[in-house]
């Protein structure tokens, strides 16, 4: 997209001003793409260990009920009352761990989309300013034409006169 071509000729180079600028925000949203991609990755694996603490006082439940009704010695209860507790600790860190990790997605993502939407907006102005580049030059090229066939018409009716 440097130059267009016509008959063999080539117009003057192009050259987008802001195109340094443009590389840093494409460069910006590529590592916006890999902090949104990373804070994902960070939620799944909260999401996962709430999950585990879940399976595991779920599992708790079941081994506490079926000792419902038969003896049980005390010290086994004030463990798994310790390891419930333990457990229930752990979840509830991990749920907020979890719900921090959703913000961080949240907050990962508006500020890709914020900074692909600048990026976007300098490539449509380099594109834009491309296709007015084109124009000029096309434009340029016509006159040139235009002036050729005065040029030999006028030649021809100096010739054709004599």
């Amino acid at each position: 997209m440097d130059a267009c071509e016509w008959d063999g000729r080539r117009m003057k180079r192009f050259r987008f001003r802001l195109q340094g600028v443009l590389r840093l925000k494409q460069q910006r949203e590529r590592q916006a793409e890999l902090r949104e991609r990373q804070a994902r990755v960070v939620l799944e694996s909260a999401a996962s260990e709430v999950a585990a603490l879940e399976e595991h006082l779920a599992q708790n439940a079941a081994a506490v009920e079926s000792c419902v009704g038969q003896s049980v010695p005390p010290d086994s209860w004030a463990a798994r009352y310790q390891y419930v507790a333990v457990i229930g600790q752990a979840l509830d860190s991990a749920e907020l761990k979890a719900r921090r990790a959703a913000h961080d997605v949240e907050q990962a993502h508006a500020a890709r989309a914020r900074i692909a939407t600048e990026a976007e907006a300098l490539a449509q102005l380099r594109q834009q300013s491309w296709e007015e580049h084109c124009a000029d030059a096309r434009r340029a090229e016509q006159y040139h034409l235009d002036e050729m066939g005065l040029l030999r018409w006028r030649r021809a009716r100096v010739t054709e006169g004599v």
